[in-house]
């Protein structure tokens, strides 16, 4: 089996839907110049428009961020909602669910050119990875590494570039090294190799540091030939190199505050 070969092709398939509903975000420098602070992922619940990331990448209640399309950048509006780290532990990580979002307004929503909303048949918040005969649920994470963003000072335009990896679930043995539980997070095995840019070539992974928000979508169509099969399960928010793998969150705790975000002020408590 042409496993590359298999990748390229796959990617081109879900770059009609999935590689349009992750977007990059960016944060203005002191000079308004335009730095990358990470990826999002545009989704449609209960006829809402939402932007789904890392709560490190939004995290800036005293900032205005921009969402990237296909020709220019919109401003997000305040309030941006995101969880906080858990009174329960200490250090970095202490936010363990690290995702966030911010609600669009409609008419910000039809400016989005060039964007795709994924819609709720396109979440599975039930997934859970297989581990059968030797074998491990595929997976790949799409967003925007920072050191794949370029700005034009003469012409003040930006290129980001974006690119899919993909990755079998990480043994479970992962999930009790980081103290995580996957009821409530994904992780990915990391392999260098496993990169694919949007032109389709497979090579080495850049620096990550920018894909954290963007989507992790479960791989079934190298199977069923169908890229509808292939659900949004996850959110990326870190990687850890220690134990070889990609932390992503399950979507259930953002869901379940998109659903409450009326009652939410700027920063909603960890589920």
């Amino acid at each position: 089996m042409d496993i590359p070969k298999l990748i390229t092709e796959r990617l081109r398939l879900l770059g009609g839907l999935r590689l349009r509903s992750v977007r990059p975000i960016l944060e203005p420098d002191q000079h308004g110049d335009p730095l990358p602070a990470g990826s999002g992922v545009l989704l449609r619940y209960k006829g809402e428009h939402f932007l789904l990331s890392a709560a490190h990448v939004i995290k800036k209640p005293d900032v205005s961020l921009y969402l990237g399309t296909e020709t220019s950048w919109k401003e997000l509006p305040h309030p941006y909602h995101y969880t906080v780290p858990s009174a329960s532990r200490d250090g970095p990580t202490a936010d363990i669910f690290d995702v966030g979002f911010i609600h669009l307004p409609r008419q910000l929503a039809q400016e989005l050119d060039g964007c795709v909303f994924l819609q709720e048949t396109d979440v599975d918040l039930a997934e859970q990875p297989l581990y059968a005969e030797g074998s491990r649920s595929l997976y790949v994470a799409l967003g925007w590494p920072q050191n794949r963003f370029k700005f034009d000072w003469r012409e003040k335009k930006t290129k980001p570039d974006n690119l899919g990896y993909f990755g079998p679930a990480a043994p479970i043995d992962c999930y009790r090294r980081l103290d995580l539980d996957p009821t409530s997070h994904l992780l990915l095995s990391f392999d260098q190799e496993s990169v694919v840019n949007p032109s389709g070539a497979v090579g080495l992974a850049p620096k990550l540091h920018g894909m954290s928000g963007g989507g992790i979508w479960r791989v079934n169509s190298f199977a069923t030939r169908d890229v509808g099969a292939d659900k949004l399960v996850a959110v990326t928010i870190s990687r850890e190199p220690a134990v070889g793998c990609i932390v992503g969150t399950r979507l259930q705790p953002l869901f379940r505050a998109m659903t409450s975000r009326l009652e939410l002020g700027p920063a909603a408590s960890s589920p």
